[in-house]
């Protein structure tokens, strides 16, 4: 099998796990939040950070229930 490298980590096989934290969009759109997630996950150990973007109104039924959570929320990247 043929390894890669990612940053200073080689993955394959015969290489120890490469870990990823899921952050989902805890972020809450904001990017002091995202800087905030990537040092509690380095600092867990992990070696890379994976993050969810995306815009609510495009996933979701007009009919689906309003989740509290998502009210003023930016779920998506600013588009510049």
């Amino acid at each position: 099998m043929r390894k890669i490298r990612v940053g200073g980590k080689h993955i394959g096989e015969e290489e120890p796990c490469f870990i990823i934290a899921e952050t989902g969009s805890n972020h809450n759109g904001s990017l002091e939040q995202a800087k905030k997630l990537i040092d509690v996950a380095a600092e867990a150990g992990v070696d890379a950070v994976k993050f969810q973007i995306f815009k609510a109104e495009e996933l979701y039924s007009k009919y689906t229930p309003e989740f509290s959570y998502f009210k003023g929320v930016n779920t998506y990247a600013n588009e510049t």
